[in-house]
């Protein structure tokens, strides 16, 4: 058996909680603006997101960059989230006098780490085909821009 949730579905939800800022120590990323990406047969789903990095209060650089991340179903709280955060390119619109390679490693790493806490979808414990789904899910993965999940009845 099988429930799909669509790209539009999952978008609307992650809007919601956009504009964030993530701060660690003297940097903070503000991300906006994000777009859900979902490739046919991965098990991986892509946002792209307009950012702000400031350092120090002073040094502010803007990108576009563009981010996916391994969907993670974690069964006991029915909610999925994304692991293993790759920054995949980024488009400048400022050059920056550092270049791009120390603004992608903080980025990954402040994104992964939000993210790993932060649910893309949480299913709806008053459903009785997302009650069935949370507890007996069996696989995972993207199909005609939806997110399928297959599950098991007996």
């Amino acid at each position: 058996m099988k429930f799909s949730i669509k790209q539009h579905k999952i978008q609307s939800l992650i809007e919601n909680q956009f504009p964030i800022t993530i701060k660690w120590l003297f940097v903070n990323i503000t991300l906006t603006d994000p777009k859900i990406v979902l490739v046919d047969g991965s098990e991986r789903l892509g946002l792209i997101f307009s950012t702000i990095l400031v350092l120090a209060n002073k040094l502010n650089y803007r990108h576009d960059i563009y981010v996916d991340g391994k969907i993670d179903y974690q069964k006991h709280v029915g909610e999925l989230f994304l692991n293993n955060i790759k920054v995949n390119f980024l488009v400048q619109r400022k050059i920056a006098e550092i270049g791009t390679w120390p603004f992608t490693k903080i980025t990954a790493r402040l994104i992964n780490k939000y993210m790993q806490h932060t649910p893309i979808y949480h299913f709806n414990q008053g459903d009785f085909i997302h009650k069935l789904a949370k507890s007996r899910i069996k696989g995972l993965k993207i199909e005609n821009r939806c997110l399928v999940f297959e599950f098991k009845i007996f």
